[in-house]
């Protein structure tokens, strides 16, 4: 349900004209910026009005509150890291790698109720990315056992989502974005020996 409120409000600023678009944007920088600066509960809406030069009165034309704007602002740059053409390891590592780019803006959120938001369009991003890992990774086993694909998804889905959280416990590990090749590549390796036993 967030991902998709996220998407309505998206498809809403769609048909704004020029400048409400303008504005809507600058106010969307300006929590960005707040949101790498500062703990998300220092944050006000007179904080990123002031910060973008948009009036008090306009920002409710765009948003409900401020955690609207910081989720709306950092789904914005979760989007552009990632290229909708690649496939779906490489948009796993462009997922994972965006969380390592940007942690002041992760340790910034969690835990809030905007981190939440934010995570569940995160999954969103990142379960359709599993779901065809799995069709690939079962495509080439003789039998397809008896746990469903969606299982599997959720699984896996579960995986990267821990193996974020581990590292954002402890920076110094191996970056997840490395951590999920490494997986995805030992994942294949057992399916494509299992494909291959008789």
């Amino acid at each position: 349900m967030v991902a998709a409120s996220v998407r309505g409000v998206a498809s809403r600023s769609a048909s704004l004209d020029p400048r409400a678009e303008k504005a809507r944007g600058e106010l969307k920088a300006a929590a960005w910026r707040l949101t790498l600066d500062r703990r998300v509960e220092t944050i006000s809406v007179s904080d990123i009005v002031r910060l973008s030069g948009v009036s008090r009165p306009a920002f409710y034309l765009h948003f409900t509150d401020r955690d609207d704007a910081i989720v709306a602002a950092v789904v914005d740059r979760l989007d552009e890291a990632v290229d909708v053409d690649a496939g779906p390891q490489e948009v796993i590592a462009a997922l994972m790698g965006f969380v390592v780019d940007n942690m002041e803006c992760y340790r910034n959120l969690y835990p809030s109720l905007a981190s939440q938001r934010c995570a569940e369009v995160f999954r969103s991003r990142l379960r359709p990315q599993c779901e065809e890992i799995v069709v690939s990774l079962r495509s080439g086993v003789n039998g397809s056992g008896s746990v469903s694909a969606d299982t599997l998804t959720t699984f896996l889905l579960g995986g990267f989502m821990e193996i974020l959280a581990a590292w954002a416990a402890s920076p110094g590990a191996v970056p997840p974005d490395e951590q999920a090749s490494t997986l995805l590549a030992g994942l294949t390796q057992l399916a494509e020996g299992r494909g291959t036993r008789r």
